[in-house]
């Protein structure tokens, strides 16, 4: 595989966008850490980790509704994920979320 390749096959990866986002949320840079998770989501809506980061990094800014909804779709996905969050995400009150349209 040549190098231009494995450039363009990383680009559309969820992986390293929810990586990037993980590193970007522990170095303290909150906005570019929301958009890589986005992005993550955006190229596999039904990833699970990359909805619950999104929801940690939201948290850094109090933002309580999509708090919920992030979380909510990250359990819906993958409930063992409920086992392995920290207390203060188990602690996040969940609103039902019936607009979620994804299907495992």
């Amino acid at each position: 595989m040549s190098s231009v390749n494995s450039c363009a096959a990383i680009r559309i990866s969820r992986k390293p966008h929810n990586n990037l986002g993980w590193c970007c949320l522990q170095a303290g840079d909150v906005p570019m850490a929301q958009g890589e998770f986005i992005e993550a989501v955006r190229l596999k809506p039904r990833y699970a980790e990359a909805h619950y980061n999104l929801a940690l990094a939201l948290h850094q800014e109090g933002k309580e509704e999509e708090i919920s909804r992030r979380v909510r779709e990250g359990y819906d996905i993958a409930p063992e994920l409920r086992e392995r969050a920290p207390p203060l995400m188990k602690d996040i009150p969940l609103k039902p979320c019936s607009h979620i349209l994804l299907r495992r």
